[in-house]
């Protein structure tokens, strides 16, 4: 059994806030990543991690030109490429581990399969970080929102319970050595939804989500006031191949 340690630990803390308590114990005996080749699928907080973490090579992928030049120059030691998950540009078993940190949810779920695939081509491993669509009502609107805010402008933003990955992963010949989700043990602040709900707003009429769709979650903040926030779960699951 290997263990993902800390870096995972870290990974599912850099999407939700600082003040999130994610339990430790979980993370025991998962996943050294240090002295391997890991391609990160969608460059963010979690390609920093992993070279902060020591892996030995850290390749990020993205098919967003400009965000992957910008994170070119946030993160040093590693590789960058503009390139889409389900066409992968690199040789098999060219890595240790694909590592699909916040990202699938992303994509067209009629892919997910394919993509999978692909990192299975790549990599001996895969390890997938992903927020569950179940939680409290305040959340279930919120992931509802977006959901449909991404609809609108043919984009996704699909959360799946961490069954179906698990059957996903399977179905692509992996043995699931590790499986967990890790629940927020406190409720977001007001102030804390509160950015988040203006932070959207302005990404979602920059990209052209319909007016209707903004004024929900600009109205959403009432919801939030009456019943509170909290983040849903985060699942996690690491996938070996059954194929040496």
């Amino acid at each position: 059994m290997i263990a993902l340690k800390s870096w995972v630990r870290e990974l599912v803390l850099v999407e939700y806030l600082k003040s999130a308590k994610i339990p430790s114990m979980a993370f025991e005996d998962v996943m050294d990543i240090r002295r391997l080749n890991v391609l990160d699928v969608g460059t963010g907080e979690s390609t920093k991690v992993l070279v902060d973490k020591g892996a030995r090579i850290t390749v990020a992928i993205d098919t967003d030109l400009n965000k992957t030049r910008e994170k070119s120059f946030e993160v040093k030691n590693a590789f960058f490429i503009c390139g889409d998950a389900a066409h992968l540009p690199l040789r098999e078993r060219s890595f240790d581990i694909t590592l699909f940190h916040f990202t699938l949810h992303e994509i067209d779920p009629r892919l997910h399969l394919k993509v999978l695939n692909e990192a299975k081509r790549v990599a001996s491993r895969i390890v997938i970080v992903e927020p569950s669509p179940e939680g409290c009502r305040s959340y279930k609107k919120y992931a509802d929102l977006w959901r449909k805010a991404m609809h609108s402008i043919g984009r996704y933003e699909d959360y799946k319970p961490i069954t179906y990955w698990a059957n996903l992963v399977k179905k692509c010949g992996f043995i699931i050595e590790y499986s967990s989700e890790f629940e927020q043990k406190e409720s977001a602040s007001l102030d804390e939804i509160e950015r988040n709900i203006k932070n959207s707003v302005k990404a979602w009429r920059d990209h052209g989500v319909p007016e209707g769709i903004i004024r929900e979650m600009e109205e959403f903040t009432y919801v939030v006031r009456k019943d509170g926030f909290k983040w849903s779960r985060v699942a996690v699951i690491v996938g070996r191949s059954s194929q040496p």
